[in-house]
């Protein structure tokens, strides 16, 4: 395996705080799941801590890619956790089917703000 590419991103939490008490938030919608956002409000940790954890994760898996998907496509794949709670990401089909990776994620949070880093890596042929 041989890393692809590196990705990094933060997010403040406040944000998705305000978009959580909007009656309807177009944002939320477009960005995450259902399944993403239920399972944002199963946990102990707040929603909007939640949310903007899966936030910088989505926008640090665009990064890693390098500009070779759309915004759309990584949109469309959901970040999700394990029984351990550990976060990883539920690709789109396409996704899936066209590349022949892992990818390394890891989501943080501390005072405020979401910090996601993502490492793709790629069989060598």
């Amino acid at each position: 395996m041989a890393v692809m590419g590196i990705g990094i991103d933060m997010a403040d939490t406040r944000l998705f705080a305000q978009e959580l008490r909007r009656t309807s938030s177009p944002m939320l919608e477009d960005v995450f799941s259902p399944e993403e956002r239920r399972q944002a409000t199963e946990g102990s940790v707040p929603a909007h801590e939640i949310l903007a954890g899966k936030f910088a994760a989505k926008e640090a898996l665009y990064k890693a890619f390098g500009g070779t998907v759309s915004w759309e496509e990584i949109t469309g794949c959901e970040v999700v956790h394990d029984s351990l709670g550990r976060p990883f990401f539920r690709l789109t089909e396409n996704l899936l089917s066209t590349r022949n990776m892992k990818i390394h994620l890891s989501i943080s949070h501390e005072n405020g703000m979401a910090i996601a880093m993502v490492v793709l890596e790629v069989q060598n042929d």
